[in-house]
């Protein structure tokens, strides 16, 4: 069914995403310009350090989009440098502060499009 709500865009007006969105969106295999084959066996771990309580993200793959959702509201989102493409690391107590929530959820999408999702308590 149609959203009732939809906008329909004149020829002078642009439709835009936000940038926590647009960034989720480019490394999507939706918005793929020229047709590729992609790998389906990466793999993505979101350990949390039990002494030092950091939080890592660990891929096989460059990661192109880390986000981070509370209750269901995408509240930040970083586009991984070059060196933290593998590799990725924080204080959970920072994190958790800047997300003004003790529980979250951690969205990664890696070079090829794949998405990991994880709750975090």
């Amino acid at each position: 069914a149609a959203n009732p709500k939809h906008v329909d865009f004149k020829e002078n007006e642009v439709a835009c995403f936000a940038p926590i969105s647009a960034a989720a969106l480019a490394p999507s295999r939706w918005f793929t310009i020229e047709k590729q084959t992609y790998a389906d066996s990466g793999h993505i771990k979101i350990p949390t350090d039990a002494e030092s309580k950091d939080l890592s993200i660990e891929s096989d793959r460059p990661m192109r989009y880390i986000g981070f959702s509370v209750k269901g509201e995408a509240i930040k989102f970083l586009v991984p440098k070059p060196e933290q493409e593998k590799h990725w690391q924080t204080a959970l107590s920072n994190l958790k502060h800047d997300l003004k929530s003790e529980t979250f959820e951690i969205r990664v999408i890696d070079d090829q499009g794949d998405i990991t999702i994880q709750s975090q308590k």
